[in-house]
C-alpha cells in the first residue's frame, strides 16, 4: 500500500465467541478466586517437586495470606516467582482486591515512582510501607504490569478485572482446556504470557506444576514426567534451548504446546508442527501483547504445518482491523496491508507513567498494536513487520527509540533496527566494545543476539530521519558477511567475562591451558569443526569461517582426548577398578604441550611474567588451599605437602597418602624453574627466535637426569614422583609442539622412541606411556563420536578439580559401593563440583584471569 493510500478500512476479521461456560467461571474466579477453588475440594492445584495442594488448600492459603496483606485497598509491588508461593499471594491481592504491581529483580525504579502502600519480595516477606492505603486506586483497575520487558522504563499497562478474566476465558475457550490439564512454569510469571498460562489452567478447572528449572535441565523434565504435565509455553528461544539440549519434548505426556512472545522462523513451525503430529501433540501458534492482557490471536493446530508464516485468527471475543498508514511512514508495503488495530474486551484501560494515573478509567476501546499486517483470504493474520520502534527478541520487548536515547547520553551516535531475531546498532565510529556492552545491559540480551556495525554516518532518508530500515540491511549483511560472529563473541564473552574486539584471539586475551578446552568446547558449537590453529586467530577471523560442516564425528584435539583419558586411568587405578598406571605421566607431557602453546606466546611483551606464570600460580594457590583444609578435616598431610615440596622433603616411607598429589607438586616445581628461566631478557629472546633448538637445548641435561646419568638425591627417593627425573616429560611435550612440518615434528616423534620405553619398571607400563605421547606427537584430532566429545571435553576441562576431590571419597564410597559404581559417582561428582565453581564465578562476575580453572 501506498503511503497516499485512503484512510478506509482494508480488512477486518472477526473471532468466535467464547465459551459461555468458561466465562462465567472466569469472571467468578476474579471476582474471588479463593471462593471457587475452595469449592473445587480436593482436585489437584498447584504441584511443586515435593509439594502437592489441593484446591480447597490453596483457596484457603489465599484467604489467609489476604489477611495479611493489610488494611484497605492496597498498590502492592509484588516480585514475581516461579512458585506456588508468589501464585498464592498474587491471587490474595486479587481475591482482596488489592491492585499487584509485578516486578522482576530490581524493582527500584518503580518502587520509587509508584511509592506501593506494601511490598512483598521474592522469599515471600511482606513489607508494610504504609499502614493505610495512601492511592487513588480506579475500581476496574485489578493488575499492574511492565511493557517495556528490559529497558527499565517505568511505564506500566493498566488491566482490568473482566479484562483479565475475558482473556482467560477466550485462551481457555480455543485450547480446549479442562481439568484434566496440567500446565508447568516454563516462562517467568513476571511475564504476561506466563501468567496468561497461570490464569487460563484456574479459570478451566486445570492444575499447575512451579518449577523454577530451564528447560534444558533434566530435573524439568522429570517434573513433566513424574508430574503429568500435558501443557507447554514457550518463546522462540524456549524451542531452540530444547533443540540444543536434546530434551525430551515430544517424547513425554504432552497435549500441546503453544508458542508465543516473538517471531518463530516459518520453517521451525512447520518442523515443530510435523514432529509433534508424529507423537500427538498440538502446536498452538500464538499472538499477543501486554496491552491485550495476553493473547490477541491464535493459530489452529491443523494450520501450522501448511500455514507457518501466519499468527492465526483473532482470540474468542476480539477482532482485527488492518487500516492504512500514516503518510509518514518510511516503509514499502503490499497493497493489502496495513496497521494491525485489535479490539477485544481484554484491551488495556491505558498506560500508567505515575502513581496518579492509576485512578484514571479505560482510555482505550481498541489496541494500535505497532505492527503491520495483512488478513489472507482465509482470515487468518500475518505479520509483516512493526511500524512503531519496538522489537521482541526472547520474549523481551525492547523500545529501540530508548534504546538508542540511552546509547547517545552515553556518548555514541547509534542508531538500533531489529527483526525480532537479532538487534542491529549502528554507530558512527569504532567504538563497537563500548556500543556492544551497552547495549547488552539495557537490554539484558546476550551478546550473540546484538551486531554492532560501524559507519562514517548514519543512513539517513530524505527527510533527515534516520533510515531504520537501512539499519537492519546492515545488520543482515554483517550477519551473511560473517555467519556466526555474534556467537564467536558470545563464546568468547562466556570466558573472558567481557566482550572482545574484533582483533582479539585467545592467545591475546592471555588464555591458558586451564579454560582452552571450555572455550574450544563452545566455540564447537557456534562454528562446528574447528581448525587447528583456532586459538591463534581473531575474532573476526573465526567468525569469518562460518559454520563448518558437522559429521556424525568431531574431530577431538588429540591433547583433550589425552587428558580426558588420563584422569579416568588415574581415578581407575586408585580405586582399584581397574589398574592401569600411567595417567598422571601422560598429564605432564599434555601440560608442556599446553604451555607452549599458550604461555610462551610472545614472552617478549611486558606482560610476560603473568602469561608464563599464572597456570602455575593458580594450580598452586587452588592445590594448597585444598592440601590446608584436608589437614583441617582429615590431618594426614604435612608442611610439606602444604608447600608442595613433598616429593623431596616429605618421608619417603609414607607411600599411600604422602605422595597422593605429587603430580601437581611436580608441575609447579616446574613453573617455578621456567619463570627464573625466563627471568633473563636474553633468553626470551633465544627462545621466541629458536623455539624447537631452545626446548632440545633443555631436554639434554633433562634425559641425563632422566636415565640416571646423574642423579640427584638418595637411594632412598622415589624416582617417578620428582621433577628432576620427570621433567623430561614435559619438555617432551613442549618440544612437540615445537615441532612444525614433517621433518621436525617426525624427529620429536624418533626422541618418543628412543626416551620413552624402559622408563617404568614395568614394561606394559612404559608402552602405554609410548602409545600416549606418540599419539600426542602425530596425530593433531581424534575422530569421535560426536554425542561423546563434550564428555571429554568436560573431564578434561574439570581435570585439575577431579584430581584433587577423588581422593577423600574412594574408602568411603568403596566401602558400600561396587568399584564400578564407586568410579562413577568420584567422576560425576567431581564435574559437579568443577560445575558449580564455574557456575559461581559467572554468577560473581569475575574475569578469567581471577578464575580457579
Amino acid at each position: 500500500m501506498d503511503a497516499g493510500a485512503p484512510s478506509a478500512t482494508i480488512r477486518a476479521a472477526i473471532g468466535e465467541a467464547p465459551n459461555a461456560a468458561l466465562e462465567r467461571a472466569a469472571h467468578a474466579f476474579f471476582g474471588d478466586p479463593s471462593a471457587m477453588l475452595g469449592a473445587r475440594g480436593s482436585t489437584p492445584c498447584f504441584l511443586e517437586a515435593d509439594d502437592r495442594l489441593t484446591a480447597a488448600e490453596v483457596g484457603a492459603a489465599i484467604e489467609e495470606r489476604a489477611l495479611l496483606l493489610g488494611p484497605g485497598r492496597r498498590l502492592i509491588a509484588l516480585e514475581a516467582t516461579n512458585t506456588a508461593e508468589f501464585a498464592i499471594t498474587y491471587l490474595a491481592c486479587i481475591a482482596a482486591h488489592h491492585v499487584p504491581l509485578l516486578t522482576s529483580g530490581d524493582s527500584s525504579d518503580v518502587v520509587d515512582r509508584y511509592r506501593p502502600d506494601t511490598t512483598v519480595d521474592a522469599d515471600g516477606a511482606i513489607d508494610h510501607r504504609s499502614s493505610i492505603a495512601r492511592h487513588d486506586l480506579h475500581p476496574d483497575l485489578a493488575l499492574l504490569l511492565s511493557t517495556s520487558g528490559s529497558t527499565g522504563s517505568p511505564k506500566l499497562v493498566r488491566l482490568s478485572r473482566a479484562g483479565l478474566a475475558a482473556n482467560a476465558a477466550a485462551i481457555a475457550t480455543y485450547l480446549g482446556l479442562s481439568e484434566h490439564d496440567r500446565a508447568i512454569t516454563s516462562l517467568p510469571l513476571s511475564y504476561c504470557y506466563g501468567l496468561s498460562v497461570l490464569h487460563a489452567h484456574l479459570v478451566a478447572g486445570a492444575s499447575a506444576v512451579f518449577t523454577d528449572s530451564s528447560v534444558t535441565d533434566e530435573s524439568f523434565w522429570a517434573q513433566v514426567a513424574d508430574l503429568q504435565v500435558t501443557n507447554l509455553a514457550g518463546v522462540p528461544h524456549t524451542f531452540d534451548l530444547i533443540d540444543h539440549a536434546d530434551a525430551p519434548l515430544f517424547e513425554s505426556n504432552l497435549r500441546f504446546v503453544t508458542q508465543a512472545g516473538g517471531r518463530m522462523a516459518p520453517e521451525k513451525v512447520r518442523a515443530l508442527a510435523d514432529a509433534g503430529a508424529r507423537h500427538g501433540v498440538d502446536l498452538f501458534v500464538m499472538y499477543g501483547q501486554t496491552e491485550a492482557t495476553a493473547r490477541m490471536a491464535y493459530l489452529p493446530p491443523e494450520l501450522a504445518a501448511t500455514r507457518p508464516d501466519r499468527v492465526g485468527r483473532p482470540v474468542p471475543g476480539g477482532s482485527f482491523t488492518i487500516e492504512p498508514l500514516d503518510e509518514t511512514t518510511d516503509r514499502s508495503v503490499p497493497a493489502d496491508a496495513g496497521r494491525v488495530v485489535y479490539r477485544g474486551p481484554n484491551v488495556m484501560m491505558g498506560y500508567a507513567t505515575t502513581a496518579s494515573d492509576l485512578a484514571m478509567g479505560a482510555e482505550l476501546d481498541q489496541l494500535v498494536t505497532g505492527d503491520i499486517g495483512r488478513i489472507d483470504e482465509d482470515g487468518l493474520l500475518q505479520i509483516l513487520g512493526r511500524e512503531r520502534r519496538f522489537a521482541k527478541i526472547y520474549g523481551l520487548r525492547i523500545d529501540l527509540q530508548r534504546l538508542d536515547a540511552t546509547l547517545e547520553a552515553d556518548g555514541l551516535v547509534a542508531a538500533s533496527a531489529s527483526d525480532d531475531r537479532q538487534l542491529t546498532v549502528a554507530i558512527e565510529g569504532s567504538d563497537i566494545g563500548l556500543a556492544r556492552r551497552r547495549t547488552a545491559e539495557i537490554t539484558s540480551l546476550p551478546s550473540h543476539c546484538i551486531v554492532v556495525v560501524p559507519v562514517d554516518e548514519l543512513p539517513r532518508l530524505s527527510s533527515g530521519k534516520v533510515d531504520t530500515g537501512a539499519v537492519g540491511r546492515l545488520g543482515l549483511d554483517a550477519a551473511a558477511d560473517a555467519p556466526g560472529s555474534g556467537s564467536v563473541e558470545a563464546a568468547f564473552e562466556s570466558v573472558f567475562g567481557h566482550a572482545p574486539a574484533g582483533t582479539d584471539s585467545f592467545v591475546s586475551l592471555n588464555g591458558d591451558s586451564l579454560s582452552y578446552v571450555t572455550m574450544s568446547i563452545r566455540l564447537e558449537e557456534a562454528l562446528g569443526d574447528l581448525p587447528q590453529d583456532w586459538h591463534e586467530r581473531s575474532v573476526e577471523e573465526l567468525a569469518a569461517l562460518g559454520t563448518r560442516r558437522r559429521g556424525r564425528f568431531a574431530h577431538v584435539e588429540t591433547n583433550v582426548v589425552i587428558r580426558a583419558i588420563a584422569m579416568c586411568l588415574v581415578v581407575g587405578s586408585h580405586i582399584r577398578f581397574f589398574y592401569v598406571p600411567v595417567g598422571a605421566h601422560l598429564l605432564l607431557a599434555v601440560s608442556g604441550y599446553n604451555f607452549a602453546r599458550f604461555q610462551l606466546q610472545n614472552t617478549g611483551a611486558p606482560d610476560w611474567h603473568r602469561r608464563v606464570a599464572r597456570p602455575f600460580a593458580k594450580i598452586a594457590a587452588v592445590t594448597s588451599a585444598w592440601i590446608g583444609f584436608s589437614m583441617l578435616v582429615w590431618g594426614r598431610f604435612g608442611t610439606e605437602s602444604l608447600l608442595l615440596v613433598n616429593n623431596y622433603a616429605g618421608d619417603p616411607a609414607h607411600t599411600d597418602w604422602r605422595w597422593r598429589y605429587w603430580y601437581l607438586e611436580v608441575t609447579v616445581q616446574i613453573g617455578l624453574l621456567l619463570f627464573v628461566l625466563f627471568a633473563h631478557p636474553a633468553v626470551r629472546r633465544f627462545e621466541q627466535r629458536h623455539p624447537l633448538a631452545f626446548v632440545a637445548a633443555l631436554l639434554v641435561p633433562a634425559l641425563a637426569l632422566r636415565f640416571e646419568w646423574y642423579v640427584i638425591g638418595g637411594s632412598t627417593r622415589n624416582a617417578i614422583f620428582q621433577t628432576d627425573t620427570v621433567i623430561w616429560l614435559f619438555l617432551l611435550g613442549w618440544a612437540i609442539q615445537r615441532a612444525r612440518g614433517g621433518p621436525a615434528r617426525f624427529g620429536v616423534a624418533a626422541l618418543v622412541l628412543l626416551t620413552v620405553p624402559g622408563y617404568f619398571f614395568h614394561d606394559d607400563r612404559s608402552m602405554r606411556l609410548l602409545v600416549g605421547v606418540m599419539l600426542l606427537a602425530l596425530v593433531p584430532r581424534v575422530p569421535v563420536p560426536r554425542p561423546f566429545h563434550h564428555v571429554f571435553g568436560w573431564i578434561a576441562s574439570a581435570s585439575l578439580v577431579i584430581y584433587l576431590t577423588h581422593y577423600p571419597m574412594i574408602r568411603p564410597l568403596r566401602s558400600w559401593l561396587p568399584r564400578s559404581l564407586t568410579f562413577v559417582v568420584i567422576m560425576v561428582a567431581g564435574l559437579l563440583i568443577w560445575a558449580a565453581l564455574q557456575r559461581l564465578v559467572r554468577t560473581k562476575g569475575l574475569h578469567t584471569s581471577a578464575r580457579l580453572w
